[in-house]
C-alpha cells in the first residue's frame, strides 16, 4: 500500500507542524528554565551573599568601616540565628577542624576580634561534639566572601 501526498489534507499537515513547533518550543523554554535553576543551584549562594555584601557597603561610609569589622556580637535574636546560620554553613563545607581554622585566619587579617572568635570557637566545639568529624577540604574563596557578607551582616546588627 501506498501512500499519496495528493491526498493529504493540507490544513491538518499545517497544524500537526504548528503543534510540533509549539511543542519544541515549549521543550527549549523548559530546558532553558532548568538549566538556568541549576545554574542558580550551583552558585546561587555566593552571587546572593556577594550582592547582599555591596549593598551593606554601599549603605556605609568607608571611613567608618574600622577592624575588626565584628567587634561583638550582637544579642538579638535575629542576630543569633544568623551566626548559626553562619556557622552552619561554615561546618557544612568544611567540617568543624577547618571552620576553627578559618576563624583564626579572620582574626588575623582583622574581620573578627579575638574575643568574637572564641565565642564562635566555643559554638563550634558544641557542633563538633554533635557530629563526627569527617576529612573535608578547605574554603574557596567564594565561601570566604560567604564569611564576610555574615560578619558584615551581623555588624550591621550592633
Amino acid at each position: 500500500m501506498t501512500i499519496n501526498p495528493r491526498e493529504y489534507n493540507t490544513t491538518e499537515l499545517r497544524q500537526a507542524a504548528q503543534e510540533k513547533a509549539r511543542d519544541r518550543n515549549q521543550d527549549i523554554e523548559e530546558l532553558r528554565r532548568d538549566l538556568a535553576a541549576q545554574e542558580d543551584d550551583s552558585t546561587g549562594v555566593p552571587k546572593a551573599q556577594l550582592k547582599e555584601l555591596i549593598l551593606l557597603q554601599g549603605g556605609t561610609d568607608p571611613a567608618d568601616l574600622e577592624r575588626p569589622y565584628l567587634g561583638s556580637i550582637p544579642e538579638q535574636y535575629a542576630a543569633r540565628l544568623t551566626l548559626f546560620e553562619w556557622l552552619q554553613f561554615a561546618l557544612d563545607q568544611v567540617g568543624s577542624r577547618r571552620t576553627l581554622e578559618a576563624l583564626e585566619y579572620y582574626v588575623s587579617i582583622g574581620w573578627l576580634s579575638d574575643g568574637v572568635a572564641e565565642d564562635l570557637r566555643d559554638h563550634v566545639r558544641v557542633f563538633q561534639d554533635a557530629r563526627p568529624e569527617e576529612p573535608m577540604g578547605a574554603f574557596e574563596t567564594a565561601d570566604h566572601l560567604v564569611s564576610l557578607v555574615y560578619i558584615a551582616r551581623l555588624a550591621s546588627m550592633t
